[in-house]
């Protein structure tokens, strides 16, 4: 899949996201794919002094179906792993609602969200969605696949020589090397005759959940990824 460029910047704002099948969009407003079942950073302070956070996460795929099965991230030196419903802080299990050093843990209906002081805000719905929100002070200092958060569309390039990345190029920058030694990274390839109702899609612009993104967002590009999701399944009965 060809990098996506999100139409308008409002939308980008402070916020990552990945769903789906594999599915990402970078701070900036890339959307792209990365079939991949590796560890990889996720978002991370990178370029300042201090390291204030770190995120990693690692897919699964079971029955064909693709979700987030765990979620660790370094907060002002606390770790924090969320997996399989459960929660550890330092590599011990806690307990949700979980509160202590400037980062609060709880669950709303069926996401997980951690707050950190520091300026971030993690959302996971324990499946295969999840975003991350940080402060406008760290722009110009994140890497990883949410990319360098600089309001420029050039993840995908290389800054000494002008080349471009691939995608799987780009997602082997931020592979973490050991925790990926067992996992697959595969092409992915649409069903060659795939019949995908259009309104299943078509909610994304017509549902009155969506009305405050008309105008801020490209949908298109969004409801293609929906229409390449419903396609994957063996059923249209799987939400996208």
């Amino acid at each position: 899949m060809p990098v996506i460029t999100v139409v308008s910047p409002s939308h980008n704002n402070q916020f990552c996201s990945t769903w789906g099948n594999y599915h990402f969009k970078t701070f900036d407003g890339d959307l792209f794919r990365l079939p991949s079942t590796c560890s990889y950073i996720f978002a991370s302070q990178c370029k300042a002094d201090y390291n204030s956070f770190n995120i990693e996460l690692q897919r699964q795929e079971s029955d064909e179906v693709t979700t987030i099965n765990k979620v660790t991230m370094k907060l002002d030196g606390e770790v924090v792993e969320l997996a399989n419903g459960s929660i550890k802080i330092n590599n011990e299990p806690a307990e949700i609602p979980f509160s202590r050093g400037g980062i609060s843990v709880e669950s709303i209906a069926s996401y997980v969200k951690v707050q950190a002081k520091l300026g971030l805000v993690l959302m996971w719905n324990q499946e295969d969605s999840l975003w991350v929100e940080l402060d406008a002070k760290f722009r110009n200092q994140t890497c990883g696949l949410c990319g360098d958060f600089n309001e420029l569309n050039n993840e995908f390039t290389n800054s000494d020589t002008g080349a471009s990345y691939s995608i799987d190029e780009y997602g082997d920058k931020w592979k973490i090397s050991g925790l990926s030694d067992n996992c697959e990274t595969t092409s992915f390839q649409a069903k060659e005759s795939c019949e995908v109702p259009e309104d299943l899609c078509q909610k994304l612009q017509t549902e009155s959940a969506f009305d405050s993104c008309q105008g801020l967002i490209d949908t298109e590009s969004f409801i293609n990824a929906c229409k390449e999701d419903l396609c994957s399944c063996d059923s249209n009965d799987t939400s996208c």
